[in-house]
């Protein structure tokens, strides 16, 4: 995540078809609660699985996968006031069923 290599980096939200500059950079803590709101609506609207292929490898994103790649955003929150929220999104991901 680029948040690990240069800390507060722009966050952009709206879609652009021309270069733009001058953004301002936004706090590191902002970007990590878009990434989990963005995470979770994901999950919500994801299959739980997909009809197998030829390599048996999904197609397309699946609850599970999303749920991997927001344990891993929660795991990369640098600061300590977010160990409660860790842990309790880490509680949630194990009660929730594995369906993969």
């Amino acid at each position: 995540m680029l948040t690990e290599t240069w800390g507060d980096v722009p966050l952009v939200l709206t879609p652009s078809d021309q270069a733009t500059f001058g953004y301002t950079r936004t706090a590191e803590q902002k970007i990590y609660d878009q990434i989990i709101q963005d995470l979770t609506e994901a999950i919500d609207a994801l299959p739980v699985a997909t009809r197998p292929i030829l390599a048996g490898l999904p197609k397309h994103g699946t609850t599970p996968a999303g749920k991997v790649y927001l344990t891993r955003a929660i795991n990369r929150m640098p600061s300590l006031p977010i160990l409660q929220k860790r842990q309790n999104w880490q509680r949630r991901l194990l009660q929730a069923p594995i369906l993969c």
